[in-house]
Parts: structure tokens; sequence; C-alpha cells
């Protein structure tokens, strides 16, 4: 009777315990990993697996802008330049060389967590259209919906989305650009 006694409470102190150790960890997973970036083609660019980026030698980023209506942190506009570079360069796309291909972002949705974070969860997203179009022409190439999001109070804010929006940018083009080949 003691054991079972003792085994039963000890159960019940673990499953008291055990979900604040899970969120715990799940959130200290989402610090290190930061925003998370996806996408979707609107615009078909060939079969899946298809690579008709691979003709370009660089990617470079043009117009970033606020389609809504001014609500859009400036910070995100004024930073997504560079942070789509870097990570450009960390998944090994180029950035230099020709010819080129320009990204134009134009973000259409943006949510922090404020008041309806506390009702939904901690889900803060930012969503933006981007064009790629070829520089010597004009002519655009593909169009996709990319977006950057949060679920974790370790990643809000600004800097955690766009580094999501960044990711999902360089995750489109990587999907259409071929893998290097191994030396």
């Amino acid at each position: 009777m003691k054991h079972s006694l003792f085994a039963m409470t000890l159960l019940v102190v673990a499953a008291i315990i055990a979900p604040g150790c899970m969120t715990a960890a799940k959130e200290g997973y989402a610090g290190v990993r930061g925003g998370k970036g996806s996408h979707a083609e609107l615009t078909s660019m060939g079969a899946e697996g298809a690579t008709p980026l691979g003709k370009y030698g660089a990617f470079e980023i043009g117009t970033v802008r606020d389609s809504f209506n001014g609500m859009v942190p400036q910070e995100l506009i004024a930073n997504l330049p560079a942070k789509v570079e870097n990570v450009l360069i960390e998944t090994k796309l180029p950035t230099e060389g020709s010819p080129v291909c320009v990204i134009n972002v134009d973000v259409f949705y943006y949510e922090g967590s404020g008041s309806m974070g506390i009702v939904l969860g901690d889900v803060e997203e930012a969503l933006a259209y981007v064009t790629l179009v070829e520089k010597a022409t004009g002519n655009q190439v593909g169009k996709a919906i990319c977006v950057g999001r949060t679920t974790s109070r370790i990643n809000r804010g600004v800097g955690k989305k766009l580094e999501g929006l960044a990711r999902g940018i360089a995750g489109w083009i990587k999907d259409r650009y071929p893998a290097p080949q191994e030396q």
C-alpha cells in the first residue's frame, strides 16, 4: 500500500511539473532557432523540383514596401534588405555575378502579439508578396507569398519576424535554384 501511494504521488508530481518543463524546453529551442520562414508560390516556375533560377548568377534585393497602411514597423522595412542578403549568403545562394535576379518585397500584413497574443497565443507574423524580376529585361520570373512567423514568447519582436521573413524568401529561391555540386 505504501508503494502504491508513493508511486501515485510521484505520478501526480510528474504530471504537474512535466508540462512546464516541456514549455521551457520548446521555448529554449525556439530561442535558438529564431523566426520561422515559409513560402507559397503564386506563379508556377515549373514542376516541383524544377530549378529555373539556376541561370542567375546573383540575387539582389530591390524594393521593400509597406502595403499595410503604414502598420509595418519601419525597422522591418529598413533592415530586411541586409537580412535577406545575409540569409542568401548563409544558404550559399549567389549575391555577386550576372545575370541578376531582383527580389522585390511588398509586406501586406504584420501582426505583433499585443492583446491578441494573449487570446490567441504567442503567434506573430509578417506576410509579403515577393516578386522575382530579371534585372536586364524587367520581366517577372516568379511570385510567391513569404511568411515570417514566431510562435514563442522568447521570439517576440520585429527582429525575429524579420529573420523569419528573410528565411522564407531565401527558402523559396533555394527551392528553385540548383543544389551546389559537391567537389
